[in-house]
């Protein structure tokens, strides 16, 4: 039996109603699963749920990569942290260092002021018993017994103080 130019037109439009039939019975979600039989194999005959598929699967690696460079982010980020921390902590412990610096020399400083003004009065009670010592000499040389004897006795003043400031004998 041949085929007529007639059976071939009405075949080829039942498959072309078919088709079209099938095409309008698409799930608007695309999942087979979800939809009827007829909207099911529309589905899967025009490749919409491989279509969504794949484009969630590359939203999934795009959102994965987006955490992998967030994280290295915040590790750098943490690191970075760890640095700043320890720079901080040294220049702490510098400055630390030049306040016990500061405090000791603060502290030389005032003990070199209080004997340094020690010295000064031991230096002047010194220049003074010279200077008794010199008036009692002049006394002496030219002056009458009792000035001799009382510039004999400064002199004995004078030189128990210099022995004193002196610390010695």
């Amino acid at each position: 039996m041949t085929a007529g130019p007639i059976h071939m037109r009405n075949t080829i439009l039942t498959l072309a109603a078919a088709g079209l039939s099938l095409a309008a019975c698409t799930s608007p979600n695309c999942d087979p699963n979800q939809a009827g039989f007829l909207s099911g194999l529309g589905n899967a005959g025009a490749n919409c749920y491989a279509a969504r598929t794949s484009a969630y699967q590359n939203q999934l690696n795009i959102a994965k990569g987006q955490e992998r460079y967030e994280a290295d982010r915040a590790n750098i980020a943490a690191a970075r942290a760890l640095d700043a921390q320890g720079r901080v902590a040294g220049y702490q412990a510098l400055l630390g260092g030049y306040d016990t610096d500061i405090r000791e020399m603060d502290r030389s400083l005032t003990r070199a002021r209080a004997t340094r003004s020690a010295s000064d009065a031991a230096l002047q009670d010194a220049q003074r018993s010279l200077d008794e010592l010199r008036r009692a000499r002049q006394n002496a040389a030219t002056g009458t017994p009792q000035a001799v004897e009382e510039a004999d006795r400064r002199a004995a003043e004078a030189r128990q103080r210099r022995r004193d400031l002196l610390g010695g004998s």
